[in-house]
């Protein structure tokens, strides 16, 4: 039996002879452009490293071809019966998985950002040798790649480093879906070739697959706030740029974009695929949820498809043979374009969504009751002890960045869970006073933790080192809703952290609302719960 060992660095492969570095199959810039950075780290340390990809796709996109051209990229397309020699390193993509040429190797380093599937079983299964470094929460492989040369000390030369910021640029939609920390730093700090740059990405399309786009455009079907499209035959990289588009369109939300394949790049078993692409663009839906639920039934023990990806955008593939024959299995006669619709569905109605800044606290209080909130500490400092008055703070932390000045009349606090917000001197000396503390905050990886990035000096800390411990000068009264009583999960889109994502409460969990503000409810754990709040005697 294998086990996973996960690591934080790299410099500890650097006694290999040989590395193979593996990108996914159908290959994008994230995994090109993460996968040659690692190719030069290895080769500039003077490793035998080679950058392969499987598959019977060859990498044909305009912007792809400019962007391994321009920048030298040595990327090498390999047989099906090709055997690593040495560490495999995948990147953007993990060992076992769907959406990568399987290759035999004894030694496996996975770089990843997307969540662990079945594949986990397979490896621990085996008798291989395995680490990872997967980051589910990072926007983009190229971020994991930066901070593991931070990590490891490395100075990269402009062309890696413009390498990863292409890469973390075309998947994170051109920036706009950067949230975590550790993407915003590579946002933020990776030097670039400004002239490559600018020619990548005004090279998006080539005017084939422009023809391609528009012409699947117009035969797309919306029923609500959704929209499927079977696109026309194209690259499969432009599923995902059609997906982009449509969900501009007003009143869709969420798209879904597929077409049909011949000589699967997955399972040589089954010559034909669906291939699929998800976009979204409300806080209710999880794009990669979404797919997963796509490739979710299993005909004889064995899902239809694959597929995953991110809370903005994913995709996958379903056997167009599994999926006939799952369709006779259930008696069912849908088009495929059909079952994406009762997939939604499905998906959209097995929550209730709550909005905490717009939903009826009518409806909620015949299921609650009145709780008190025993001592509840938080952390506080006020900017002066910081920085300097009149400078800026750049406060950074995983739901976002936030600008001010330093000022005595600036307080920055923060919760257990690491929660940030900034308040005036005077609310906070009327609401909290000093306690003993301590502040249990969860446990943070370097990267999670809230920090403080002084602008023009460039300073980093992290605010942990640097807070009191506060407590309510009142009690504070809630009602508690247990979300068993709703009678199924809750999703909470909570505008005031978050709004492009959701918060999930399970059966067995509670709904906390703030009884003087009933925009302020968030969801709570039982053992959280039970060490927080008491009941009220009336």
């Amino acid at each position: 039996m294998a086990t996973i060992k996960i690591i934080d660095s790299l410099t500890q492969f650097l006694s290999r002879k040989k590395i193979t570095i593996q990108c996914h199959n159908f290959p994008d810039a994230d995994t090109i452009g993460a996968g040659f950075a690692l190719w030069r780290y290895f080769t500039d340390h003077g490793i035998d490293t080679r950058l392969v990809y499987g598959g019977s796709h060859v990498i044909s996109k305009s912007n792809l071809c400019m962007f391994v051209d321009r920048l030298h990229i040595p990327i090498e397309h390999v047989a099906d019966d090709f055997r690593a020699d040495g560490l495999l390193i995948t990147v953007d993509c993990q060992y076992y998985s769907s959406n990568i040429e399987h290759i035999e190797a004894d030694e496996v380093l996975m770089i990843d950002h997307h969540r662990q599937g079945e594949n986990i079983e397979k490896i621990t299964g085996s008798d291989i040798r395995c680490f990872s470094c997967i980051k589910e929460q990072y926007g983009s492989c190229a971020s994991v790649v930066y901070q593991l040369f931070q990590k490891s000390n490395y100075s990269m030369s402009l062309q890696t480093s413009t390498a990863l910021y292409y890469g973390l640029y075309m998947d994170t939609n051109e920036f706009s879906e950067v949230r975590h920390p550790a993407d915003r730093e590579a946002r933020d700090e990776l030097v670039f070739d400004d002239r490559i740059f600018t020619l990548l990405k005004n090279s998006n399309l080539s005017p084939e697959e422009l023809r391609q786009a528009g012409a699947s455009l117009q035969n797309y079907d919306s029923r609500g706030r959704l929209a499927v499209i079977e696109s026309v035959q194209c690259d499969p990289n432009v599923l995902g740029m059609i997906a982009d588009m449509m969900i501009r369109v007003e009143n869709i939300t969420t798209a879904i974009v597929f077409n049909r394949l011949s000589g699967s790049d997955y399972d040589p078993e089954h010559s034909e695929i669906y291939k699929f692409s998800v976009r979204t663009c409300v806080g209710e839906v999880r794009a990669n949820e979404l797919a997963e639920l796509i490739v979710a039934p299993r005909v004889n023990s064995v899902r239809i498809g694959g597929g995953g990806g991110h809370r903005l955008k994913a995709g996958g593939r379903v056997s167009v043979e599994l999926f006939a024959r799952y369709l006779e299995e259930t008696g069912s006669d849908f088009t495929f374009n059909d079952y994406l619709y009762q997939v939604f569905e499905e998906y959209s109605s097995a929550a209730k969504i709550i909005y905490s800044d717009n939903y009826d606290l009518n409806e909620l209080l015949p299921y609650a009751e009145r709780y008190e909130e025993t001592e509840y500490v938080m952390g506080y400092v006020c900017s002066t002890e910081i920085a300097e008055e009149g400078r800026h703070l750049l406060i950074r932390s995983r739901f976002g960045d936030v600008r001010e000045k330093v000022s005595p009349d600036l307080y920055i606090m923060v919760n257990g869970r690491g929660d940030v917000v900034t308040v005036p001197r005077k609310e906070f000396s009327q609401r909290y006073c000093d306690c003993a503390g301590p502040l249990n905050m969860v446990e943070f990886s370097k990267y999670d933790e809230p920090r403080i990035v002084i602008d023009q000096s460039g300073r980093k800390f992290y605010l942990k080192d640097k807070l009191h411990c506060c407590t309510f000068r009142q009690p504070q009264y809630v009602w508690v809703v247990p979300i068993e009583r709703l009678g199924r999960p809750v999703k909470l889109v909570d505008s005031k952290w978050a709004s492009s994502d959701f918060r999930f409460g399970n059966i067995s969990d509670y709904l906390i609302i703030n009884e003087k503000n009933p925009s302020e409810i968030t969801i709570s754990d039982p053992g959280r719960f039970r060490a927080v709040y008491k009941k009220t005697v009336r």
